[in-house]
């Protein structure tokens, strides 16, 4: 998958460029406009997503991270999104992981490589990473 970006239909005070999915080496990105899972229009959706890809890929959605395992060279993640939303939008690549508690909620970033300059506090990046 592979479309090139188009201009966003809703309009901002500045335009950006938005593609429905892409899925190359450097990872993934699919919205739901790529019609990669079943959509009823005027519907909100509620899920739970379990990705299951090869170490050291992994995928990042919306809602909450319920699990995370790296099992026989394979990261496993699950997300969940019990609140309704317009659309399930997954990521995946090969992320530096951070985090930060807060009270109790976890506050996660993503970084496409390393930061070295990460607040001091937070986890350090996940093995492989």
């Amino acid at each position: 998958i592979s479309p090139p970006p188009g201009e966003q239909a809703q309009e901002y005070s500045r335009s950006f460029s938005e593609t429905p999915g892409t899925i190359s080496p450097e990872g993934c990105y699919l919205s739901g406009a790529s019609g990669w899972y079943p959509h009823f229009e005027n519907s909100l959706v509620t899920f739970r997503l379990e990705t299951v890809l090869p170490a050291p890929y992994d995928s990042v959605a919306g809602g909450n991270r319920v699990s995370r395992k790296d099992l026989d060279g394979k990261t496993i993640t699950a997300w969940e999104a019990a609140k309704p939303q317009d659309e399930i939008t997954v990521t995946c690549g090969k992320y530096a992981e951070y985090s930060v508690k807060d009270g109790p909620l976890t506050h996660y970033a993503f970084l496409r490589s390393p930061d070295p300059g990460w607040p001091p506090g937070t986890s350090k990046p996940l093995p492989g990473t």
